[in-house]
């Protein structure tokens, strides 16, 4: 059975002495030939790809909600420290920043390479990271060692990197494994930054950030052992099928050239909307099952898109969310906020929808990349309606601004439900030069 057995149970130290692969970086531009790829599996033995889908999903639990935990840390960490405010800001505002546009270089990486060196490197970059911040005694040693750290969260655990690998795995099963990555994203992101302010309180911020980072190297390196960015470099198809499954596969060029790309921009600028976060008096039972629901929708949704049409299911969720803005504008406060709320939760809840669509339309070899250029995309387009709005409400007009909003999510809707699959361009054919 060798080592691997003693630290894994023994149908997973199984599969990796069936599919050994030892950690190298190279490119992956070039797709197997169908005599490398040999295997289905043997008959009765668990898809190696549903390891692959527990892995990441710890990753993502654990390691992608770190950004959401270490605000818990910053009022600690700056009184110790002796930072101003406006120091502290900077550096969170920097990393969002650099988060941000790094997913274009993360996509190529993930794309060019695998994602199994970007979540060994980013995850012992990460760990190594929090546990020398924990030993800082200056503002300069903590904004390196920080820097560090979070470059290795948002290189290893992030969506992207994750996300694109699952993509890689599945096929006709993607969403239920999509549907459940972003349903772990979700619990992560809302239960442990309780627990990271938890141990806050009870042995301080510097041994905090110090475990939070000896558990992400340890979860890396076991992660690490099970991790495989495709299923071909292991002799298998997607889902464990027999073949490779018939689906285009765009290049970032391709897809950009398509409606179908545009109106995932417009549908993703309305599901990173924060009006929610605008409105006043909402009580903390009101906000916590509102991310509940979330998280369940979330999971629900996806999984349904395997049943139905995502890109409907897409533009429901939507058409709810414009409906939720009415209700907003029209009810009273009580009604209309319970209303509005839980309207938010099904726009949320689109999101492993969205992801799922993107994979379907698009295809495996070019996910990551084009992931990023939809989060750069979405997000940069998110931030004009927003603006508006947000000015309208300053001048006094706040339900215009609440009309805006529906106007953008009927739109985002409509272009959605009425979307069509793209097709790949034809190849241009060079004629024959004729023999004098």
């Amino acid at each position: 059975m060798g080592a691997a057995g003693y630290f894994l149970s023994p149908s997973l130290a199984g599969c990796l002495t069936r599919y050994p692969c030892p950690l190298t970086i190279t490119t992956m531009n070039d797709s197997p030939s169908p005599h490398d790829v040999t295997s289905t599996g043997p008959p009765g033995r668990l898809f190696y790809g549903w390891w692959i889908l527990v892995v990441c999903s710890l990753l993502a639990t654990f390691g992608g909600s770190v950004p959401q935990s270490q605000s818990f840390l910053v009022i600690p960490m700056r009184h110790e420290l002796g930072l101003a405010s406006a120091s502290t800001a900077l550096i969170f505002t920097l990393a969002a920043a650099a988060g941000t546009v790094a997913g274009l270089l993360i996509g190529w990486l993930a794309d060019r390479f695998g994602t199994r060196p970007l979540v060994l490197f980013g995850g012992l970059a990460a760990g190594v990271g929090l546990v020398l911040s924990s030993l800082a005694d200056t503002y300069w040693h903590f904004l390196l060692t920080f820097a560090v750290g979070f470059a290795g969260v948002t290189v290893g655990f992030n969506m992207i990197t994750l996300l694109s690998t699952v993509n890689r795995w599945f096929s006709r099963r993607k969403p239920v494994a999509m549907a459940t990555l972003m349903t772990m994203f979700a619990i992560g992101s809302a239960f442990v930054p309780p627990l990271v302010a938890w141990g806050m309180d009870g042995v301080g911020w510097r041994s905090t950030m110090w475990g939070l980072g000896f558990f992400l190297c340890v979860l890396t390196a076991l992660a690490c052992l099970v991790l495989r960015s495709r299923p071909e470099d292991v002799g298998l198809w997607p889902d464990g099928e027999a073949a490779s499954p018939s689906a285009p596969d765009f290049t970032v060029g391709e897809a950009m050239r398509t409606g179908a790309f545009w109106v995932l921009v417009l549908g993703g600028m309305v599901l990173n909307d924060g009006t929610d976060s605008t409105v006043e008096d909402i009580s903390p039972l009101l906000t916590a099952v509102k991310a509940v629901l979330a998280i369940l929708l979330t999971f629900v949704m996806g999984v349904a898109a395997g049943k139905f049409s995502p890109r409907k299911i897409l533009s429901f969720g939507l058409g709810v969310g414009a409906l939720g803005h009415a209700a907003l504008l029209l009810l009273d406060s009580d009604v209309g906020t319970v209303t509005f709320l839980s309207a938010v939760a099904v726009v949320q809840g689109g999101s492993a929808v969205f992801w799922i669509m993107v994979g379907d339309y698009f295809g495996r070899s070019r996910f990551a990349s084009l992931m990023g250029l939809l989060l750069l995309l979405r997000g940069v387009g998110a931030f004009f309606p927003a603006v508006v709005a947000g000015l309208l409400e300053r001048m006094g007009h706040y339900e215009i601004s609440l009309i805006i909003y529906i106007l953008v999510y009927a739109a985002a809707g409509l272009a959605l439900w009425f979307a069509g699959r793209p097709s790949l361009p034809l190849p241009i054919e060079t004629p024959a030069r004729d023999e004098e």
